[in-house]
Parts: structure tokens; sequence; C-alpha cells
């Protein structure tokens, strides 16, 4: 499953601002003006939060492996019949790597 980037925002806000917001205000208030439940009403919260966390995670891991999403190339480990070895495959010139820092490979096996 993977979200639209929309779709990922809105729950991503929903999920780390909105929904403890609401909770904790929820708490606050039911202990100020006696509201019912507020254990029960902040758990519930809770388990939302929980829950589209792991939507949120598991749709950011599946767009970073189909996308190579921060990554400025792959570092391809291949077998033969000598051993293992590794082959560099960039998504850039060699000039514009050699510019930068620090360079983030993602691990293929292949």
């Amino acid at each position: 499953m993977t979200l639209t980037n929309k779709i990922y925002n809105i729950l991503k806000y929903f999920t780390t601002i909105f929904l403890p917001a609401v909770g904790a205000l929820y708490y606050g208030l039911a202990q100020i003006w006696g509201f019912q439940n507020p254990e029960d009403v902040n758990g519930t919260i809770s388990l939302i939060i929980v829950f589209l966390g792991v939507l949120l995670g598991l749709s950011s891991r599946k767009y970073s492996k189909a996308t190579h999403a921060g990554f400025d190339g792959d570092l391809i480990v291949s077998q033969d019949d000598d051993g293992k070895y590794l082959t560099l495959g960039v998504n850039d010139s060699i000039e514009s790597m050699t510019a930068k820092d620090e360079v983030r490979l993602k691990v293929v096996e292949k």
C-alpha cells in the first residue's frame, strides 16, 4: 500500500500533531471540568495514533524501496565463481558525485 503525497501528509499531520493535541486537551479538560471517561477517550485516541503510525511507516518503507528516495546510487553486491564483489551504480554524473561531502548508497544484492 503506497499513499499519495497528499494523503500521506494529511495522515502524518493527524498522527503527529492533531490527535495527540486532542487527546491531551480532552484529558486536561476532563480533569478540570469532570468530563467522563478521560482514560478511555485518551486510550482510544492513542490506539488510533499507533494504527495510523503503522500505516505511515509501511507506506514510507514501500515508497523508499520503490523510488530509492534519498539515495545517490546503489552498492551492488554480486557473486560469481571467484566470490563476492561490489559494483557502484550512481544516479548522477561522477563529477557531481565527487563534489559532494558525503554520498548515500542503497545496498542491492544480485
